[in-house]
């Protein structure tokens, strides 16, 4: 009977972590498409910089930056280069 509720335990524990890293990994892409999306728009990349997109996007600047660093898109590693 104790075996079981370990099982279950462990089980729950996955299941949980499983969840949080799925949604981690969503808000990340969402994110990422919503700051490319901000830099395809705009006429002058020279004038972008992690603050400016920040504020046109309504993403804290901590997020952008994680967010272009983490990234495998040439735009956004360009970016945090700037």
């Amino acid at each position: 009977m104790n075996s079981d509720k370990v099982i279950i335990a462990v089980i729950v524990v996955i299941v949980l972590y499983a969840h949080w890293w799925v949604f981690q990994w969503v808000k990340f892409k969402v994110d990422e498409a919503v700051i490319q999306k901000r830099l395809s728009n705009s006429s002058n990349m020279d004038e972008q910089t992690i603050a400016t997109v920040a504020a046109k996007t309504g993403i804290s600047k901590d997020r952008v930056f994680k967010v272009c660093s983490k990234s495998q898109l040439a735009a956004l590693k360009a970016l945090i280069s700037s």
